[in-house]
């Protein structure tokens, strides 16, 4: 046994090793990589070493080469299937709703600038995302709503926002449309001998999570990010959408960027 094949049986446990410690998709990609590299070093290297024998192989050497296949070929199965399992419980999927991506993207996120809307609108509701106590974690958009007839609103005071519209491309309404913007939390830090607070150090990061029940064709679902928190925040759209729900496949479709992908929000003086 020399060292190539030393290093693909000791790669195979150093990689499940990783699995454990990882956390996104692409660290699960690189053990991914690193466990077909050490099947590929020990087959690779068996023959090889065949190839410059110089003789003859024969029947055993035939059944030595189909049983480390047969045996590399099993154990690349089960560790793959084992890490496969630890994504999907890291990344919160279960077997059922594994998400599939799709080659088109029929779904856009345009976020811009906006003031936030002083009265409701005809059909009586605004959806809001927004940002408040960075350890206190919202699952969902929030309302305001008056139906059958408008009326005014204070937001507290705050006016300035981003105004987020989320349109359905496709020739069908799709539902249960999951977006998960990433926000990080920074404290002020005001430079010396001037009253202007500058963007401080990072107090913490979390992802927030938004579902919109439907998205019916090109109808746009509006929705406005604000931020009333005592903190700097910054908001990073989300390259895709996870869809999934009763009478559809579960998948993740990737968003079409339309206007800003970085929301970047002043802290909110009560």
């Amino acid at each position: 046994m020399d060292w190539a094949t030393l290093l693909g049986l000791a790669a195979t446990p150093l990689s499940l090793g990783l699995s454990m410690a990882a956390k996104t998709r692409g660290e699960f990609r690189f053990v991914k990589a690193c466990l077909w590299l050490a099947a590929s070093a020990i087959i690779g290297n068996h023959l090889v070493g065949i190839w410059q024998s110089g003789k003859p192989i024969g029947v055993l050497g035939i059944l030595v080469a189909a049983a480390i296949g047969a045996a590399v070929t099993a154990g690349m199965a089960v560790a793959l299937d084992w890490v496969s399992r630890k994504e999907r419980s890291a990344l919160g999927y279960t077997t059922a709703d594994a998400p599939k991506k799709s080659p088109s993207a029929p779904i856009i996120l345009e976020c811009h600038n906006a003031n936030l809307p002083s009265e409701t609108p005809p059909e009586g509701i605004i959806h809001t995302m927004d940002v408040g106590d960075p350890e206190h974690e919202v699952l969902d958009l929030g309302k305001r709503w008056s139906p059958g007839n408008s009326y005014k609103i204070a937001w507290d005071g705050i006016r300035s926002a981003y105004r987020c519209d989320v349109t359905n491309l496709g020739a069908e309404a799709v539902f249960n449309v999951l977006l998960t913007f990433k926000l990080s939390f920074h404290d002020t830090a005001p430079e010396s001998g001037d009253t202007t607070e500058q963007i401080g150090k990072l107090v913490l990061s979390r992802d927030r999570r938004i579902r919109i029940p439907a998205l019916a064709p090109n109808k746009p679902f509006t929705f406005y990010v604000y931020n009333k928190s005592r903190y700097f925040v910054m908001a990073d759209a989300p390259d895709d959408a996870f869809i999934g729900g009763l009478h559809q496949e579960n998948q993740n479709i990737n968003l079409v960027a339309a206007g800003r992908k970085d929301l970047f929000m002043s802290p909110h003086k009560s």
